[in-house]
């Protein structure tokens, strides 16, 4: 819905604006900004901006020292191919390269000087409907995103624990609960960490969670290391005692108010107590 609302505010913006042959960037622009398995919006719009002003200048120089043809190309086969090689490290550098690609390839045949004006204008406008309307006015930015639900990811850890535990575990049942799990736990995590760069209120969401995050992440290599315990030949732990782990897990699903018990209750109640009890 938010992608949908952005994406024609801004390409009724590009058609007021724009003729046919240059109205795609201003909704590219959007679209890419906004796209949440990337990363955050206002993180997404300072990179773009970056790398579109900055593709624009390299474009800019090699239109002033080339004018066109052959040697055009060259430069941007050479950007197209800098973007693929930077794109794991910096999304800013990517689209340096992308940028620069696209503005000279369109001007191998014929030289085209503000072509890197209109598309650095078009940038600035898209990043701003992105960060207005995708971000500032959008209600869903008084809440960390659902890759960062604390409640559902203790919910996968509480499963995990249980699992481990069963009188009856069949490996391949376990094994695809535990790939699960560090999945979830991990991505919770990550999607945390990555909102920590964004203003506020987002920031502060972000801030508040990330203990909680990093203790079911922690509560998950405890769980792991209480199935080598149990697959050495240790004795389960009674069930006060998993109940009692269960309920602090849950805990850190809400982070406020803060948990009763870090996530190191698993270890002290389940895995040093199976190692002393076997002694």
């Amino acid at each position: 819905m938010r992608l949908s609302w952005c994406m024609a505010i801004a390409t009724l913006l590009a058609g007021l604006v724009h003729h046919r042959g240059h109205g795609y960037w201003l909704p590219l622009t959007v679209a890419v900004v906004v796209r949440t398995e990337y990363g955050t919006v206002f993180v997404r719009t300072v990179n773009r901006v970056a790398g579109t002003v900055g593709g624009a200048l390299v474009a800019m120089a090699a239109l002033l020292g080339f004018g066109s043809g052959w040697p055009i190309a060259a430069v941007a086969a050479v950007s197209i191919g800098f973007a693929v090689l930077v794109a794991p490290r910096l999304y800013a550098l990517s689209v340096v390269g992308v940028t620069s690609s696209a503005l000279l390839s369109a001007c191998i045949a014929a030289e085209d000087a503000q072509f890197p004006l209109v598309r650095v204008t078009d940038t600035l406008l898209g990043c701003a409907i992105a960060l207005v309307f995708g971000y500032l006015l959008w209600p869903g930015r008084y809440a960390l995103p659902d890759k960062a639900d604390l409640a559902a990811t203790a919910r996968q850890v509480v499963v995990y624990l249980r699992r481990t535990v069963a009188p009856t575990r069949n490996p391949t049942g376990y094994q695809a609960v535990r790939d699960e799990t560090y999945r979830t736990v991990h991505q919770t995590r990550a999607t945390v960490t990555t909102a920590l760069a964004d203003p506020p209120p987002f920031a502060g969401l972000a801030a508040a969670a990330l203990p909680a995050a990093v203790a079911l992440e922690d509560a998950t290599d405890g769980i792991t290391a209480l199935r080598e315990t149990l697959d050495a030949g240790a004795t389960t732990p009674a069930t006060e005692q998993i109940e009692a782990v269960a309920g602090a897990i849950t805990a850190w699903g809400r982070p406020d108010p803060a948990p009763p018990a870090p996530a190191s209750l698993i270890r002290t109640l389940l895995v040093d107590r199976v190692d002393k009890q076997d002694c």
